[in-house]
């Protein structure tokens, strides 16, 4: 398997799908570029456990489930101190084989789809996903003290 240090694993989305392959692996959140804006300042790594797996999606179709797990940290923005915020996602997402098919699945459903016909990097889809996630304003879950 290909690997790149900024995107981690190389992943080929159609491939995984014809063979049913899971990848999985932990990341540092805090290494994604987009991601660790949004998070509370500090140094300590914040790992996201992640999975990837080709599937068939409900009408048949390629697609891929990501599952991402782990404690974010955030700051409140009622009462502006810290707070761990639980993430456990999983998403279906649609493979398109090209631009055409791509253009179609998107303007006839509501699940993400992807161009699945050159290889991606399996960092850049958890941080995509991750990124999807997030809270746009993160606060308390109960109340602040």
């Amino acid at each position: 398997m290909a690997w790149d240090d900024e995107h981690g694993p190389k992943v080929d989305p159609l491939r995984m799908f014809e063979r049913g392959e899971v990848l999985t692996g932990v990341v540092d959140a805090r290494t994604l570029e987009v991601a660790s804006e949004s998070f509370a300042e500090g140094d300590a790594p914040v790992d996201v456990t992640w999975r990837i797996a080709g599937v068939r999606g409900d009408d048949g179709r390629p697609a891929l489930t990501l599952a991402l797990q782990g404690s974010l940290p955030f700051t409140c923005q009622r009462c502006l101190e810290e707070f761990s915020w639980p993430l456990q996602q999983e998403t279906r997402v649609l493979l398109a084989r090209d631009d055409a098919e791509l253009a179609t699945l998107d303007e006839t459903t509501d699940d993400e789809v992807i161009l699945a016909s050159t290889p991606v990097g399996a960092y850049t889809l958890v941080e995509d996903e991750l990124v999807l996630s997030m809270p746009f304003a993160p606060v308390h879950a109960e109340a602040c003290r």
